[in-house]
């Protein structure tokens, strides 16, 4: 038990190059010891097969159930920053209930590498197998899985969060847990009713592994919570042998036995509920006083009111074709005003600027080519600021290896139907890729760049899907790395990060300029995208301009090896 709640190292398997790479980690009760100074904050674990969450294990005479719970990075921008994981288990109606049942820190002993550890999967299969951890069926469970270090406060969008509900016992695969084994032995019927003199015969047993007594509990059903075991209303509770088959029950005064009363017994051991019925005495239906119209007089009065209806309904009609006539004669007789001039936006004093709360569920295609290392590195903070600071979801082949690997056309095909935008980032190797490619040469199987680049110029010859495609370049980078068959035929290449406010509104499909008013995000503007209030502005400020200065210094940077 001790190597189960302690050893926690998992394993990575390169699927490109089929290689494997052991991480040793430890859970511990504190935190994780910090590795080095954090260049970029770890984004929250997400988990592609999350499975049932549970299993069975054997102890004994009984099954016991444990909980199974796995989880992967969202992403490889924060790899070498994420020293593990914090995570809990919160058992729904615990009475200790919203504070958990376990905390621990999953902590790696070694520093996560992009090109070895990107495809590692982590897990927990521990809590339920120690004695006192017990887990029962029909509970439900909440986990939460953080990335360490925190992204900022302990806040719930900053966390894997995972419901795990465990079947009752009506599911045939508990039928050998403990609680089921019991509850299958046990019965409560009553064998009569007398609601003249509110009694009722009834026949219960219950397991001796129970106890000594049983608890029954009378009470209105409707305020009977069985979670708890107790009445929110009036109760009455009587202490009773194990089993009995001639129980006579006689309801207090107090109670009205023409609602539904609701009986319970319950085990002295832990009050748990074990057996639940209602007694059941309802009131005498009442003969309807009879009716002084007669039958014909109300079929008669049925038909007059639905010809006045339909009368009502012919009147309405000819009114409004009559009113349509008229407009349409007026129209004929006016003539229609000149379309306005197209608006052109004028921000004045008296402009009013809004900042309303924009909800995202966009998804957004980030294609490209690597020219080097330090490209790739502005690449994953930009689709990191996409997704975690902006709300989109982002597709990034840098992400997705493992599906690419496996059928790369699928991938592509899957990418440009899912995606609600597609942006395409120009490089000086994009373009000379682009340009060959138009040349006739072949593309290497690798290239994904080129076959999203070919569907979308199709789309646009044919003037098919014009508001999904957009294109954008660093400021390292310049126009003249924009191929001239797509200057032809796009107007508007954003430079980033100077225009992406522009860019982020028309993601959005939204008018940054209306008559009169103005649309103003802070997250997005150039002076204020890298501030506290997005997580990931800063580290993709500070990547691009460590790119601009290495281009400054080597100009043919995406000839260089270096990185």
């Amino acid at each position: 038990m001790s190597e189960c709640i302690s050893n926690c190292s998992t394993v990575s398997h390169h699927t490109l190059k089929n290689t494997l790479h052991t991480i040793p980690c430890s859970i511990q009760s504190n935190e994780c010891a910090a590795f080095s100074e954090v260049a970029i904050p770890a984004s929250k674990p997400v988990s592609k097969n999350p499975g049932q969450g549970w299993y069975l294990f054997s102890d004994g005479e009984f099954d016991k159930i444990a909980l199974n719970f796995s989880w992967e990075r969202e992403h490889e921008a924060s790899i070498a920053s994420l020293q593990g994981y914090y995570f809990s288990v919160i058992e729904t109606d615990s009475t200790n209930f919203p504070y958990p049942n376990l905390e621990k820190y999953y902590c790696f002993d070694i520093k996560l590498q992009f090109n070895l550890h990107i495809f590692a999967k982590y897990y927990y299969d521990c809590y339920g197998t120690a004695p006192s951890e017990e887990i029962r069926p029909g509970k439900k469970f909440i986990v939460y899985v953080g990335s360490l270090p925190q992204p900022g406060p302990r806040l719930e969008q900053n966390y894997y969060k995972r419901t795990i509900k465990i079947p009752g016992c009506d599911d045939p695969r508990l039928s050998r847990v403990k609680d089921c084994v019991e509850r299958n032995s046990m019965k409560l019927k009553a064998t009569e009713y007398f609601c003249e003199n509110r009694t009722a015969v009834i026949d219960y047993n219950l397991p001796k592994t129970f106890g000594s007594s049983a608890t029954l509990i009378l009470c209105y059903a409707e305020t009977y919570r069985k979670s708890f075991t107790w009445c929110e209303t009036e109760s009455y509770i009587d202490h009773l042998p194990m089993s009995n088959s001639n129980y006579t029950l006689v309801v207090p005064d107090k109670f009205n036995i023409t609602k539904n009363i609701s009986m319970s017994i319950h085990s002295d051991r832990d009050l748990r509920q074990v057996a639940y019925m209602k007694f059941v005495c309802s009131k005498p239906t009442e003969e309807p006083a009879a009716s002084g119209l007669n039958s014909d007089i109300l079929i008669v009065i049925v038909v007059c009111v639905l010809l006045a209806l339909i009368f009502m309904v012919v009147a309405f009609v000819l009114a409004k074709r009559k009113s349509v006539k008229k407009l349409c004669q007026s129209r004929r007789n006016h003539q229609m005003p000149e379309p306005p001039e197209k608006f052109e936006p004028n921000i004045t004093n008296e402009t009013i600027v809004t900042s309303k709360v924009i909800k995202n569920t966009r998804t957004v295609c980030i294609t490209f080519v690597g020219d080097n290392e330090m490209h790739k590195e502005v690449l994953l903070a930009f689709a990191s600021f996409l997704q975690n600071d902006l709300g989109f979801k982002v597709i990034f082949e840098l992400w997705d290896q493992d599906n690419i690997y496996k059928d790369a056309s699928t991938w592509i095909a899957n990418t440009l139907r899912d995606s609600d935008k597609v942006i395409v980032v120009w490089s000086p190797k994009a373009c000379e890729k682009w340009n060959k490619f138009s040349e006739g040469e072949n593309t290497d199987q690798q290239d994904l760049f080129t076959p999203i680049l070919k569907q979308v110029q199709k789309d646009l010859v044919f003037n098919k899907n014009q508001g999904k495609y957009f294109f954008a370049f660093f400021e390292y980078c310049s126009e003249a790395d924009i191929p001239e068959k797509f200057r032809d035929i796009i107007y508007r290449h954003f430079r980033l990060m100077n225009q992406f406010k522009e860019l982020y509104f028309r993601l959005l499909d939204i008018e940054m300029f209306q008559p009169g008013s103005y649309e103003k995000q802070d997250r997005v503007e150039l002076q204020h995208y890298f501030e506290q209030i997005n997580k990931f502005g800063l580290p993709l400020k500070n990547r691009i301009e460590n790119m601009c200065n290495f281009v400054k210094k080597t100009p043919k940077w995406y000839k260089s090896e270096e990185q």
